[in-house]
């Protein structure tokens, strides 16, 4: 379960330096240009094949809702003090790696999002639709169990899932749902990220502020 756990984990960061490598193709082009580069081209198809594994993550606690020996430990934590202690450890480590992976695809999606936010306005009607198209790579990993690569290897099998999907309302309402979740929770972490920022830019302003006063009184 281990190795499982930080192959997974290792997959979910991997999307964060191509994605500082993308943002930074796309504050250098011209914005002129209708169609990127074949370089930026396929840069943007690893980024975006990628990018599912990030908030993969977050689907791995249902491990611990509904396998039969976290279950079982559950139920003891009523009558047994270890079985509680652990229990709770477990559901702690699950619900960080979950988070892991949350933070992992905003570290990935914020720094194309502001580079196209600066060079291509027009484009951040895509916001949304970008989320639903990362929810749909999750089902697809999730369910009929495609990796990244397929998208390479086995791209018609990977369409064809894709497109199933369309057929199938309930299927596609969890999708949706599940995009929608995800810009949510990256807009709140974006939000958090900002807000941290901004605190600590007004406190050496204070601080530098105070110093001079100080300067100035002695």
């Amino acid at each position: 379960m281990l190795g499982a756990a930080l192959w997974n984990l290792f997959l979910a960061v991997l999307p964060i330096p191509l994605g500082v490598a993308l943002a930074r193709r796309i504050a250098v082009a011209d914005p002129a240009r209708r169609c990127p580069g074949p370089r930026s081209l396929a840069l943007a198809a690893a980024w975006l094949l990628l990018l599912p594994n990030a908030p993969y993550l977050l689907t791995d606690i249902r491990h611990f809702l509904f396998d039969a020996r976290w279950r079982e430990l559950s139920g003891s934590a009523g009558h047994d003090a270890a079985a509680l202690r652990a229990s709770a450890l477990w559901g702690l480590g699950f619900l960080a790696y979950g988070v892991a992976g949350l933070v992992a695809l905003t570290l990935a999606v914020r720094p194309v999002q502001e580079a196209i936010r600066r060079q291509r306005p027009s484009w951040r009607r895509l916001r949304v639709p970008f989320f639903l198209v990362v929810a749909l790579g999750v089902w697809l990993g999730l369910i009929p169990r495609f990796n990244s690569w397929d998208g390479l290897l086995r791209p018609v099998e990977v369409v064809g899932a894709a497109l199933w999907v369309f057929t199938q309302p309930a299927t596609l309402a969890c999708i949706v749902a599940f995009g929608l979740l995800l810009a949510a929770l990256h807009d709140v972490l974006c939000a958090t990220w900002d807000g941290w920022r901004l605190r600590r830019k007004v406190a050496r302003r204070r601080r530098g502020e105070v110093a001079a006063e100080a300067q100035r009184a002695g």
